[in-house]
């Protein structure tokens, strides 16, 4: 290599700190020290420089490596540091610096390190400003940046280094890494920057320390259950009912006599419960289902339990926004910033030309909903609202001013894609986005759809098979009746899943 690299940033961010110490110190002694082992073997003798350094040994401990700290919160300025720390360049051109180090965001114990050394021959070959992978998981090979891009970087800024050259990758030059194969897919991440991340690299070093990339999708193929740890996506039909008629809407086309049927707190509190006792990945709940979740009563008392619990990310309320707010805004009125960050609503809002909502929605509530989301709009950010836009042939002329619309006012845009139910309802859609190419369902690896009445769907296109009742069995037991489910939809075998899939094209979307 001509302009070879000795220099590493590893940054932690305040959310990887905080998982790191709340493990076991073995465990984290054993996370660094094989990340840093396998650092050693592309650059040996390298400077490291952490940005903190959470750990109990000293960094002398790990002296097959000269680590140093630069105690910062920010990437960008910790970056900015570390290129001061690279040694001059050895062109002596004033028009192009050499000097490049690598970059880690989080930690990498499943590094490959023959990608890695090839991703560094690239970078060299092609002098390169910043290379990075686009199809590799995090973790499995570094970013290499030049001193001359983080020179480039603003004073403040905004958004996360990469997606600063994202947005403006046309003024650098960029060697963008690829190497089979793709499993984007999959959305894998071994930089133990979350703890959905931290239980995956605890499934594959728990079978063997050393992994080369080739390795990694035979291998979740053969053991499921490594890639499907628990639910991070809860959606919960706490009230079953709804005082509209949509046109779009399954109720419609299913029997409804379970109306009525709604969650009690302590159900609720003793579900919350297990999932963070069960599972310890962060996860995100959505009140909805086949009801509307502002009819409840005890929405309040459901809010205040949910938030308690400190692996919840986000509460999603879904809602057609046409009930009679007074209790609940004073509820939330008193809600702590915190909190309210926490919530995000999703407003069923297809049209806002009266006539037309009365056609598609069953009874004419644009008043009601109108004037509700003024109120809601003085107690919650307006980042924190969405309307959504269901994209159905009735209403697909609307789509350009009602987004215009919705933009200008400052809300959040959903432009939601129309589900049949698996040939349930009628094709309203407008396209047809499924991709050619069938893989895996998202729902049946992260979703746990539960009923009003505690039951749990093996999925939510599939509401009369169910897994088991929440009333009578453990959470744990539900969730593992469906890895056989998962498994067959994981190797192709659609048609044995029992749940409708070869009929369905839900399987690409992605909620949590």
């Amino acid at each position: 290599m001509k302009f070879p690299i000795s220099h590493s940033a590893i940054f932690l961010n305040k959310e990887t700190i905080r998982l790191l110490e709340s493990i076991s110190k073995t465990e984290k002694s054993d996370l660094l020290r094989i990340s840093l082992s396998k650092l050693a073997k592309v650059l040996p003798d390298a400077e490291v420089f952490f940005n903190a350094w959470p750990f109990s040994e000293k960094p002398n401990t790990y002296n097959f490596l000269n680590i140093h700290i630069l105690e910062d919160s920010f990437a960008d300025s910790f970056l900015k540091k570390v290129s001061s720390k690279l040694p001059e360049s050895r062109t002596g051109d004033t028009d192009w610096d050499d000097a490049s180090f690598f970059y880690f965001s989080g930690l990498f114990p499943c590094l490959d390190e023959t990608l890695s050394k090839e991703l560094y021959e690239r970078h060299d070959r092609y002098l390169s400003q910043y290379s990075y992978s686009e199809n590799l998981p995090a973790g499995i090979v570094p970013t290499i940046v030049s001193r001359e891009f983080t020179k480039s970087l603003p004073e403040t800024l905004k958004t996360t280094v990469h997606e600063y050259l994202l947005k403006n990758i046309n003024h650098y030059d960029v060697e963008i890494f690829y190497n089979a194969p793709d499993l984007r897919q999959y959305r894998l991440d071994f930089s133990i920057q979350n703890r959905r991340s931290l239980n995956l690299v605890r499934g594959f070093l728990n079978s063997k320390k050393e992994w080369n990339y080739s390795e990694i999708q035979p291998w979740i193929s053969k053991h499921p259950e490594v890639f499907r740890t628990g639910p991070s996506y809860l959606e919960l039909e706490i009230y079953r009912g709804c005082d509209l008629s949509c046109s779009f809407c399954p109720r419609q086309f299913s029997d409804n006599g379970k109306d009525g049927n709604q969650f009690s707190v302590e159900f609720l509190a003793n579900l919350l419960k297990q999932q963070e006792e069960s599972f310890s990945n962060e996860y995100s709940l959505c009140f909805g289902g086949m009801g509307e979740p502002l009819l409840h009563l005890q929405l309040p008392e459901l809010l205040s339990t949910s938030l308690k619990y400190p692996l919840l990310q986000e509460l999603m309320i879904e809602t057609a926004l046409y009930t009679d707010l007074n209790a609940l805004l004073k509820f939330l009125e008193k809600l702590e910033s915190f909190d309210k960050e926490r919530i995000t609503w999703i407003i069923n809002l297809t049209t806002r030309n009266a006539e037309k909502y009365e056609n598609l929605y069953g009874k004419n509530k644009l008043a009601a909903v109108l004037a509700n989301l003024e109120r809601l709009e003085k107690i919650f950010p307006k980042n924190r609202i969405y309307l959504q836009f269901l994209k159905i042939q009735e209403a697909e002329d609307e789509v350009e001013t009602w987004v215009d619309e919705t933009e200008k006012q400052g809300y959040g845009v959903i432009l939601q894609k129309y589900n049949r139910y698996a040939g349930l309802m009628p094709e309203k859609r407008v396209t047809d986005l499924t991709p050619i190419q069938r893989e895996f369902c998202w729902h049946l690896n992260r979703d746990l759809y539960v009923n009003s009445d505690g039951a749990v769907s093996v999925c939510k296109q599939t509401q009369g098979k169910e897994f088991g009742n929440l009333h009578k069995e453990k959470l744990i037991d539900i969730w593992q009746k469906g890895l056989p489910v998962f498994a067959d939809s994981l190797n192709g075998k659609h048609e044995t899943t029992g749940a409708p899939c070869l009929s369905c094209d839900e399987w690409y979307t992605f909620n949590a």
